[in-house]
């Protein structure tokens, strides 16, 4: 089972997997793996802390982006190693992508990942069912 945490932004925090709870700075949510790797907000990194330099959610072949270009809100890990996301962004390395985008286990945007015209407001939760279904 996953574990649910939010911590601000740029800010120290231990990686323990202990619940935290923190209401200042900019928010993000962190998925604690049972395998003891986490995501933060779009970066990926052990449960030591060590950034993992094959995940690059802000490499898009061409040059250093930064990703989604608002807050993401909600992270959610398929059972693929896919990573879908959901937040206020309306791009994600400069592809129009609104509110909700699937990122492959490198970082990078899942073009096979058909959203139409995405959300019409802010995505803050995204549950994901057995039978692969996104609600």
């Amino acid at each position: 089972m996953n574990n649910y945490y939010i911590v601000p932004k740029k800010t120290n925090f231990n990686l323990s997997c202990k619940p935290l709870l923190l209401f200042f700075c900019r928010m993000l949510l962190i998925i604690c793996l049972t395998i003891l790797v986490m995501l933060i907000g779009v970066n990926k990194s052990s449960a030591q802390g060590q950034i993992d330099p094959a995940f690059n959610p802000g490499d898009n072949g061409f040059r250093f982006t930064e990703g989604a270009n608002r807050d993401v809100k909600a992270i959610a890990l398929q059972p693929d190693g896919k990573i879908l996301i959901g937040g206020d962004f309306t791009s994600y390395n400069e592809t129009v992508i609104n509110k909700i985008a699937r990122l492959t286990s490198a970082g990078l945007s899942d073009a096979s990942f058909i959203t139409g015209t995405g959300a019409d407001s802010t995505v803050n939760d995204i549950l994901l069912q057995q039978m692969v279904k996104y609600w």
